[in-house]
């Protein structure tokens, strides 16, 4: 709004809106500089996925496959999630925290090669064999837990697991963040056509090292939440 002073100097409407916006920027000229240098520092990415820290109840393991490879580093569930296992002595489903096992070890129960149909014709019920088969396998795991405790069933479950990695000097420590992958306890298992079953490739054990745990840094960069890589045979690499 123009003063009585300004109206009878003929000063034009827009000219004073002008200066008080020129005003108004001059007036904060720390914080502009402050925002341009840590922009500069660390440039943000709106495209990119949001980085969230490693759950502290991650645990160090040793990871062996059906293939024989062995991995090393980092596992956890979901925050807030347990694995949801069926006892098969007691009859009921059990919530396992991760924090209570010792070690898991995988057992076939059962496993062949299935042959794949298809329809014969789009609006057919008629199946006819495409000549392929893909390898089918059933799982069952033994749970030992801290307290001795031995439980035998099937459960699936979705695990977070970040490599180890090796130091010049030969100290292990958990590296490569943006290499989040995950790993999958299933009870069932289904590969691709053409498949055999020595390359469906499952979990075969996992042990948990309280020594490594005691070793462990606090200090654990923030994994990519977005990056996670899902290893499979699907569930494992290979």
């Amino acid at each position: 709004m123009l003063t009585d002073g300004q109206r009878r100097n003929g000063i034009p409407r827009w000219l004073a809106v002008v200066a008080v916006l020129v005003g108004a920027t001059v007036a904060y000229p720390q914080v502009a500089t402050e925002n341009e240098g840590q922009n500069k520092s660390k440039p943000l990415n709106p495209f990119g996925p949001p980085l969230r820290p490693v759950p502290q109840d991650a645990r160090r393991a040793v990871i062996e496959l059906s293939n024989g490879k062995k991995l090393r580093g980092l596992l956890y569930l979901t925050p807030g999630l347990r694995w949801r296992f069926y006892d098969e002595k007691a009859k009921r489903y059990l919530r396992l925290p991760l924090s209570a096992i010792r070690r898991i070890d995988a057992g076939v129960r059962k496993e062949w090669m299935e042959r794949e149909w298809r329809f014969r014709e789009a609006a057919s019920n008629e199946k006819v064999y495409t000549g392929r088969t893909y390898p089918v396998r059933i799982l069952s795991y033994r749970v030992t837990l801290k307290n001795g405790r031995v439980l035998t069933g099937r459960g699936s479950a979705v695990l977070y697991f970040v490599p180890e990695s090796k130091e010049k000097g030969g100290k292990a420590h958990v590296g490569e963040w943006h290499k989040r992958h995950k790993l999958i306890i299933q009870e069932r298992q289904k590969g691709k056509p053409g498949e055999t079953l020595g390359k469906l490739v499952y979990i075969k054990s996992i042990v948990f090292d309280p020594e490594t745990e005691r070793a462990t840094s606090p200090h654990r960069p923030p994994a990519s939440e977005g990056s996670a890589q899902q290893l499979v045979p699907p569930s494992v690499p290979r």
